[in-house]
């Protein structure tokens, strides 16, 4: 099979692999559409430290069974065409985060395309516990799958912030992940929703799913929030971004006794006024990704074929384009809401 390699900063490589075979409680996934995430950009350029030379990076995909391990059960529903999103969390089930439902926090855990001895799905194939395997149904594009990852992390970062229906909320951020904050907080009924976002591209693009979208350079940001949510700020605030000057943002703008939530991982250390957390007594709340029973509810919900997911994702690219899209992004210079790799493509 062929394969995706991260070489080293800024370096990718296209490599042929022998391809897996599984074993008991395994399948053969073969991968349709693998999302490349903002975290495999900070990895690729060395930024974060996160990836490591010599493996295969990706985790948002969806694919069909291609083989099962032996003495494994197929799946419920299954045929042939198939699809499943994949959860890339892989736990133990046995440890007492799992057995509290808190399998992302396993003191074993594994992710694709993040553990370096995990291969991700920027590849033919990938092997994959069939528990991990969600069915997706049959009445949307496939390649949709791939988008029950992100939707999953927003989704979590909403819960995590406790926000109830009708509540307000401020989110920083419209790239992948704020939208995905934003589609959450829709499920959620979270409203009104309003988001900071620099780029007139994003910020119009937020703008169409019926949200308050500002410019946090050329508007006035605190006053436009007071306007909205009252003297006192916003009561929850979720910081897709995650940079110093965002987490300061943030903090500014919640109200005292407010929720924020630091969701994006832009930079890996962050400075901040504490003061501004202890006096106000405000909550700094952490969110990394998503138990299993949300992604499997992201799944259902992603199956449902909701109309906000349409144009979510905007560009697809195979092995031929893979190099040249990750090296655009490291540099900025792609603002695309999603791009997709689809390794069995002409691309």
């Amino acid at each position: 099979m062929r394969a995706v390699v991260y070489e080293g900063p800024n370096k990718l490589s296209i490599e042929e692999r022998e391809t897996p075979t599984p074993k008991q409680g395994e399948a053969l996934v073969k991968v349709t559409a693998n999302g490349i995430c903002g975290s495999d950009i900070h990895g690729y350029t060395g930024e974060t430290g996160r990836r490591v030379p010599g493996m295969i990076m990706g985790h948002e995909f969806v694919g069909t069974i291609a083989d099962i391990g032996p003495d494994t059960e197929y799946p419920e529903g299954w045929h042939d065409q198939s699809q499943y999103a994949v959860n890339p969390v892989m736990s133990d089930g046995i440890c007492d985060f799992c057995k509290a439902g808190l399998n992302h926090h396993c003191r074993n855990r594994l992710i694709f395309g993040v553990s370096p001895s995990v291969v991700g799905a920027f590849s033919d194939y990938v092997i994959a516990p069939i528990q991990n395997l969600i069915s997706i149904g049959d009445k949307v594009d496939p390649e949709w799958g791939a988008l029950v990852e992100p939707m999953s992390v927003g989704y979590h970062a909403a819960k995590r912030a406790g926000i109830g229906p009708g509540e307000p909320l401020l989110v920083i951020g419209a790239g992948p992940i704020g939208t995905a904050v934003v589609l959450a907080a829709r499920r959620l009924g979270t409203g009104p929703v309003i988001v900071s976002e620099p780029n007139p591209e994003r910020r119009d693009r937020i703008a169409a799913l019926d949200v308050t979208a500002i410019d946090p350079i050329n508007d006035d940001l605190p006053a436009r929030v007071k306007d909205l949510c009252g003297d006192l700020g916003a009561q929850f605030v979720i910081d897709a971004v995650g940079s110093s000057r965002t987490l300061a943002d943030s903090l500014s703008l919640c109200s005292p006794r407010g929720t924020m939530v630091l969701l994006g991982m832009h930079e890996p250390t962050l400075s901040f006024d504490s003061y501004a957390l202890s006096v106000a007594e405000r909550h700094l709340v952490g969110s990394f990704c998503y138990t299993a029973e949300e992604f499997k509810e992201t799944a259902e919900w992603v199956a449902t074929a909701p109309r906000e997911l349409e144009g979510f994702i905007s560009t697809r690219v195979g092995y031929g384009q893979i190099s040249e899209r990750f090296a655009l992004q490291g540099k900025g210079e792609d603002l695309s809401l999603k791009v997709v790799f689809t390794p069995h493509s002409d691309n």
